[in-house]
């Protein structure tokens, strides 16, 4: 026996189903509420056939509703049930009051609306028991799950539970990238295809509403739907924001070991290619500068601060100053004393 879950307080049909499809399932899904009991019986992941202790679920009840037959001959049947045990169906048909495609047609909407009423359920116990299906049902349900996940969605009127189930309004919502092969045999309303159709990858989950010829309740119910089924996606929030992996650069001590080699880490060469990138942009005069700094802060203490102090403009040497500091510079030096006697001597 293998259980999926024992109590859930947030039932969700619908992920319960995809879970026992993906992993082609065959067993029997029951579940219980204070109520009634359901049971969903599968074969290789595609449910077959449901019952229900609900009486309003039911088959005779169930073909009543749908004016297949009529009240007498619904109680009739019912009294023959009694007195023989035989199917309420077979004894339908046997007195004529079905045809057997009649028959086949009310088990097979029994069966879907059973499973239907699961999707309605807000807190319910459920177990899952593998195995070989209790009986040999003569008439079973012709229907993919994609379809009946589809169509049990459909019937969720719950707001709150919408809104609990999308994606925050201010998310941006994509077409999925890796749809399930279940989509291909869902048929969408014309209303949901006008939702897909206008999903781009760049509106948010409200302007999405806003953009809906619906009225607001009626497109969020549509966009819960495909979101549920998975049509849609939310978008991934780094590739929304634009962001980038950035690498941590960490320190690396040196190995204990001596003369051993140890080769670059990754974030060691990425620091030192910046570094080479930016000694070879600076200006030379940065480089001194950065030099300085470097030469004057060598160690690892924090300690070593270089103020540098703001360049007046008095300081700076322009072309016409420059000559005057070289003419004061050359009158300035000391002649040679040999040369002083030289000319003394003349004078005289």
């Amino acid at each position: 026996m293998e259980a999926i879950e024992t109590v859930v307080k947030k039932f969700n049909v619908s992920q319960i189903l995809l879970h026992l499809n993906r992993n082609k399932k065959t067993g029997t899904l029951t579940v219980n509420t204070p109520v009634f009991m359901k049971k969903v019986y599968l074969a290789k992941g595609d449910a077959i056939f449901a019952s229900s202790t609900d009486e309003d679920e039911r088959l005779g009840e169930t073909l009543l509703k749908l004016g297949k037959i009529t009240i007498k001959q619904y109680e009739r049947s019912v009294e023959l049930l009694k007195e023989t045990g035989k199917k309420q169906g077979a004894i339908l048909v046997e007195l004529g009051y079905l045809t057997p495609k009649d028959l086949i047609l009310g088990v097979q909407y029994q069966v879907r609306e059973i499973i239907y009423s699961l999707f309605l359920l807000k807190d319910a116990e459920y177990e899952y028991e593998e195995g070989e299906l209790p009986s040999k049902e003569v008439i079973t349900l012709q229907i993919s799950m994609g379809k009946l996940i589809y169509e049990g969605l459909k019937r969720i009127t719950n707001l709150v539970r919408i809104r609990r189930e999308l994606p925050d309004m201010q998310a941006i919502l994509q077409l999925s990238a890796n749809p399930s092969d279940l989509l291909k045999d869902i048929a969408l309303s014309p209303q949901d295809e006008r939702m897909l159709s206008i999903i781009d990858g760049t509106k948010t989950a409200s302007e999405l509403i806003k953009s809906s010829s619906s009225d607001s309740f009626e497109a969020m119910k549509t966009l819960y739907v495909l979101y549920a089924t998975g049509f849609i996606e939310e978008q991934n929030e780094k590739v929304m924001k634009g962001e980038q992996t950035v690498l941590s650069v960490e320190t690396i001590k040196p190995d204990p070991e001596e003369g051993a080699l140890k080769e670059e880490s990754p974030e060691k060469q990425v620091e030192s290619a910046f570094s080479e990138t930016k000694e070879e942009l600076l200006p030379s005069s940065e480089k001194d500068v950065e030099s300085e700094t470097k030469n004057r802060g060598n160690g690892d203490s924090a300690e070593h601060e270089i103020t540098l102090e703001p360049i007046s403009t008095t300081d700076l040497i322009t072309p016409a100053t420059a000559e005057g500091q070289i003419e004061a510079s050359s009158g300035a030096i000391d002649e040679p004393e040999e040369k002083k006697d030289v000319e003394e001597s003349r004078n005289r």
